[in-house]
């Protein structure tokens, strides 16, 4: 969406639903950052959000990432973060494909404190001190970037 407003062509629509981010010949899960580009705007989103494939223990996985900073409710210091779940993924070509949420996060779920620990050496995910922070986390991750 940023490229297609930067020059000035029409920007796709949002995929709406999961069968049409399936279906559609040309629809977008983004939004543009234009106007951040352009020095109108100084803020856009307020987490990033990722996934790469990746086989673990011989079984395909997804990653799915949320980087963003704790709000202060539960971190005072706004700490800065990387939420990862590994989760199996939907690769129906007849069906909607996407991420097959866990309910159980043990062995699932990796947290970093990017703000103490930038080079992601201690996985926090496990901590039985920061279960509120990991379900926060999960939330927000699987609720997408689009606004409630």
């Amino acid at each position: 969406p940023t490229l297609a407003d930067l020059a000035g062509i029409p920007i796709p629509p949002l995929c709406t639903t999961p069968d049409m981010s399936l279906r559609a010949s040309n629809c977008t899960e983004g939004s543009s950052l234009g106007e951040v580009v352009r020095g109108r705007q100084t803020t856009a989103k307020t987490a990033a959000f990722g996934q790469w494939p990746k086989t673990l223990k011989g079984r395909p996985k997804m990653a799915y990432n949320i980087y963003t900073s704790l709000p202060s409710s539960l971190d005072p210091s706004e700490c800065h973060v990387r939420f990862t779940e590994w989760v199996d993924y939907n690769k129906s070509s007849t069906g909607p494909h996407g991420p097959i949420w866990q309910t159980n996060l043990t062995g699932i779920t990796e947290l970093y404190n990017h703000s103490a620990d930038p080079n992601e050496n201690t996985n926090l995910a496990n901590n039985p001190a920061l279960v509120e922070i990991v379900t926060y986390l999960s939330q927000q991750l699987h609720s997408g970037w689009r606004p409630p």
